[in-house]
């Protein structure tokens, strides 16, 4: 019984250590937030405020985010955000439903704007979907050049490809 006393005591008091030497996060810590409206807007910014108060003063979770260190993020479905504080990744993941965003270096990344194109193979007829931009890393950017074409599926009488137009600034 004493073991057990004696255990539970070294546990509260490692705990009590760690917070008071800010290893861990506190949520009376203050920080600036940023206040969004039901669409994502920036509607506003709160200084030194805790987590415990902006939860307080806003219940719903997606009316506001915590501002940070900036970075670069790319989603699973090729959104490049750059030089964005983490705590947007966070807003946007729980509250827009964004999928695995994946923190990048922003040096390696770039937005290439691309387009489908249809091609018949009946009567060599064309079209084309509208002009989208994706965000691209790493070693892809080396095989990327204005006009590269790749397959993405081929049917009986249809050929679609991904064209690259350019680089978007």
């Amino acid at each position: 019984m004493n073991t057990r006393f004696s255990l539970y005591g070294l546990i509260l008091f490692i705990s009590m250590v760690c917070a008071c030497d800010g290893s861990l996060p506190l949520l009376n810590e203050e920080f600036c937030w940023t206040i969004v409206d039901e669409y994502g807007s920036n509607i506003g910014q709160k200084c030194n405020k805790s987590e415990k108060q902006m939860k307080s003063d806003y219940p719903d979770p997606c009316s506001y985010y915590k501002l940070g260190k900036n970075g670069c993020w790319l989603t699973e479905q090729k959104t490049l955000y750059r030089n964005v504080p983490e705590g947007l990744i966070d807003y946007l993941v729980q509250c827009k439903r964004i999928t695995q965003p994946i923190k990048v270096n922003c040096e390696d990344c770039q937005v290439w704007l691309t387009r489908e194109k249809h091609l018949s193979k009946r009567d060599n007829a064309m079209f084309f979907r509208s002009i989208r931009g994706f965000g691209y890393c790493g070693d892809t950017l080396t095989k990327l050049y204005n006009g590269r074409e790749i397959v993405l599926r081929e049917t009986s009488d249809s050929l679609i490809t991904l064209q690259f137009l350019n680089q978007a600034k």
